[in-house]
């Protein structure tokens, strides 16, 4: 009966060893929480300093230029529990060289009757703005998320590719600029206190790492229990 043991051992190793690289995981995470909360509390920077470091994610930045109305794409969501949109809207820096592509500013959310912008005009903040927020990496749109609304300019999930495509200016598609709750006129878009972005950042190596031990666990009983239920264990000597 050498081959139930030896998938036994088999699926044991393989299953300790996920539960290791699970803790690995959550040692990595605990510190990029560790360091992102560092950056939320540091004071902001301008925003082509940020660029310069070698892993600018998550840098308190301050940008000073003019927004592209005109050009504003929109991400599908909801707070507390009410629909609505993030509103990224082109900014371009000052200095910026001209046909160099400018960044997305996720402005925040408003509620969908009041998408429209013309609903809205005192919050398109007219040249010069000033924005300070967190410079982040965009996400992957996955197997499940819906197509992008091309008419309406609208995707489901910050995917900087998709968000590209959804204008005409030439936009980064590495970072975008989360703005922070700095007032703006009329109240919309509302950004977010930075600190809430930590909150926001999944660290569930731990529990993934206890679901794969267990595993191991019911694997190496069941393997007992079979030889016992064979007779090979527990036998009277």
């Amino acid at each position: 009966m050498l081959w139930p043991s030896v998938l036994a051992a088999l699926g044991l190793s393989i299953l300790c060893s996920l539960g290791v690289w699970q803790l690995q995981r959550a040692e990595w995470k605990g510190a990029l929480l560790d360091r992102v909360g560092q950056a939320v509390e540091a004071a902001p920077v301008p925003l082509a300093q940020a660029l310069r470091a070698p892993d600018p994610a998550y840098a308190h930045v301050r940008l000073q230029g003019r927004f592209l109305h005109g050009e504003e794409r929109y991400v599908f969501t909801s707070r507390d529990r009410v629909p609505g949109v993030l509103v990224f809207t082109p900014f371009v820096p000052d200095g910026q060289e001209e046909g160099q592509p400018v960044i997305l500013v996720n402005r925040g959310f408003v509620p969908e009757p009041l998408r429209n912008p013309e609903v809205r005009q005192e919050g398109q903040v007219p040249a010069p703005a000033t924005v300070t927020g967190i410079l982040r990496p965009g996400e992957s749109s996955g197997l499940f998320v819906p197509d992008p609304q091309e008419r309406t300019r609208t995707a489901y999930a910050i995917d900087l590719e998709v968000l590209a495509g959804l204008g005409e200016v030439s936009v980064r598609t590495d970072w975008f600029v989360e703005a922070d709750e700095s007032p703006v006129p009329g109240g919309l878009p509302r950004g977010r206190d930075p600190a809430t972005i930590v909150a926001s950042i999944p660290n569930n190596h731990l529990s993934y790492a206890a679901t794969w031990f267990s595993l191991a666990l019911v694997l190496a009983g069941v393997y007992v229990a079979w030889h016992i239920r064979e007779g090979r264990l527990g036998r009277a000597a």
